[in-house]
């Protein structure tokens, strides 16, 4: 018999037997790797959901920590151009105080006063020719706590600043200044 034989032919084109190397997949192999593929796409889903949730939390905590940077800059410029300082007495309320600094022989006040409709921290201006004018919040993150000390009349102490970040965090500061007016 010669390898063109029409008996050699036919015997080739046979389909191959079942076990006998026949090509493709068997429908539990294509389950498994199904299984497979879902277990590494939902550990993928899940790594993204927690760093996403990480990166949330951290941004909230940056803006607070910004706001709160501007909010104690602006007690600062305040404070050093101020000649006499004061915190209101009794207190608006057991967690928030009121800050009221004066200027030069007739020039303005200004006062720091907490707002319980917003929870944030606003700035007043009396001024002699055109009396008390509001000049809006001073940051836009919630504050909890706004506690003050004034030292003599050298020095106001910032003794707690409290802010909400957006997801509930706390960010806390405090900071001293001297008062420079005059």
């Amino acid at each position: 018999m010669y390898s063109n034989s029409p008996e050699n032919t036919a015997a080739v084109s046979k389909p191959p037997h079942p076990g006998t190397g026949e090509r493709g997949l068997t429908l539990t192999e294509l389950v498994i790797v199904g299984l497979l593929a879902t277990i590494v796409m939902m550990a993928l889903t899940a790594f993204y959901v927690s760093s996403q949730r990480v990166w949330v939390d951290g941004s909230t905590q940056a803006m607070a920590q910004r706001d709160g940077t501007l909010l104690v800059e602006a007690l600062r410029r305040s404070v050093h151009e101020a000649e006499l300082a004061g915190v209101s007495n009794p207190r608006p309320d057991p967690d928030h105080d009121e800050l009221w600094l004066k200027y030069a022989p007739g020039d303005s006040t200004a006062y720091f006063r907490w707002d319980s409709t917003d929870r944030r921290v606003h700035l007043w201006v009396n001024g002699p020719m055109n009396g008390l004018q509001y000049r809006g919040p001073v940051a836009d993150t919630p504050v909890s706590r706004f506690y003050l000390t004034v030292y003599d009349t050298t020095m106001v102490e910032l003794t707690r600043l409290d802010l909400k970040t957006a997801n509930g965090d706390s960010v806390s500061m405090t900071s001293r200044f001297e008062l420079m007016g005059g």
